[in-house]
């Protein structure tokens, strides 16, 4: 099981966002890296190894959000121990 984190945790995203282009029949997926921070637990994530992204407001967070089951990395920041 994974530990609980606290709120305010800063993190390394690494993972793909949704690309879609005017005239294109089908979306497509580029990399896309972030610095993201922990804001709260997310009661309607279930199992391990997931977490909720908020995208923004809007139409395309909006479709980016529905569309989103890409796998990525996430690296927890801490400072070095002294």
């Amino acid at each position: 099981m994974m530990p609980a984190i606290q709120r305010g945790g800063c993190f390394f995203l690494q993972t793909e966002r949704l690309v879609v282009m005017a005239g294109e029949a089908a979306p497509s997926w580029q990399p896309m890296t972030r610095y993201v921070l922990s804001q709260d637990s997310g009661a309607a994530i279930k199992g391990g190894g997931r977490l909720d992204f908020f995208w923004g407001s809007g139409d395309y967070p909006e479709l980016a959000a529905g569309l989103m089951k890409q796998p990525g990395r996430l690296y927890l920041l801490m400072k070095k121990a002294e």
